[in-house]
């Protein structure tokens, strides 16, 4: 645009809000007025008349008068999990040695882990062989503990075994799931 040409600026309005055009009532049918239709409850009074009442007793359904048959549906027992099925630790495993799936299993129900965690950190970090050693950096057993960093939390769950007992080294690793120390795996 070059100078000396003018603008002129013209309002913008919304356009006029025309009526709905009157919709013909049809009898016992009540509309919204966009024309939407009620709900049951609706129709329902509308077809009973005010014959029904609203209950003093803070529930607000209607009460069908007497002689006259409810519509509700039968009330229902709230839905209840089942209680959970106790699973016994293998005793053993707190006085003899077991293998590594059944002694992850004992540790993780007796200090309230999750078991499937426990199972998924053994196997990424020692494939469940509580043999396992990487020579790099001296971690040892089933879940590659470090010598110093195992016998300091043993000490704490009361765990007297070695790092290369399965039973020993799963005690421990799921004291320290259940204590908040996960992040001391890689694979956790």
């Amino acid at each position: 645009m070059g100078p000396g040409v003018a603008l002129t600026a013209t309002p913008v309005t919304q356009p006029e809000a025309v009526p709905a055009a009157p919709q013909p009532q049809r009898p016992g049918v009540l509309l919204h007025p966009r024309g939407w239709r009620h709900g049951p409850r609706i129709e329902a009074f509308r077809a009973h008349g005010r014959g029904w009442v609203l209950p003093t007793n803070g529930r607000s359904a209607p009460v069908a008068p007497a002689g006259r048959r409810s519509q509700r549906l039968p009330r229902v027992a709230p839905r209840v999990s089942p209680p959970p099925v106790p699973v016994a630790p293998a005793s053993t495993c707190a006085v003899v040695e077991c293998d590594p799936l059944t002694a992850i299993h004992w540790a993780a129900a007796r200090w309230g882990a999750s078991e499937p965690t426990l199972v998924a950190v053994a196997n990424c970090e020692s494939s469940l062989n509580p043999q396992a050693y990487n020579a790099s950096s001296g971690s040892s057993g089933l879940f590659q503990f470090l010598p110093p960093t195992y016998w300091a939390y043993a000490r704490l769950a009361g765990e007297t075994r070695s790092y290369w007992v399965a039973s020993g080294a799963a005690n421990v690793a799921a004291w320290m799931f259940a204590h908040g120390f996960a992040h001391q795996w890689m694979c956790a």
